[in-house]
């Protein structure tokens, strides 16, 4: 089963952005920590809910899955085809073997 669409898992976002400009010697205008801030609790619930989803598959259809990325652009050319073909081919590789009968 092909699940098309999955956000990668980003790090960090716990972190508060204000303590990290700061360690990284940057300045964040007024308003972007908070804005930073609410686009982390949306990533977070967003891969929250992606993983929710993913696992009820499982159980209601419990076949293989071959995850395919979420692309962050609307203009889809060959490279993104080519990029969407590499990940079904590593998914498929990453099949585990049959089972003979």
């Amino acid at each position: 089963m092909v699940v098309n669409g999955l956000y990668p898992a980003v790090a960090g976002l716990d972190a508060d952005p204000a303590a990290v400009a700061t360690t990284a010697g940057a300045h964040l205008r007024e308003g972007e920590a908070d804005a930073l801030r609410a686009a982390a609790v949306f990533r977070r619930q967003r891969e929250q809910l992606q993983r929710e989803q993913v696992a009820r598959l499982a159980v209601g259809l419990p076949l293989p899955q071959l995850h395919l990325p979420f692309l962050f652009t609307t203009d889809i050319g060959p490279a993104e085809i080519d990029g969407l073909a590499a990940a079904l081919a590593d998914a498929v590789r990453a099949l585990p073997a049959p089972v003979a009968r």
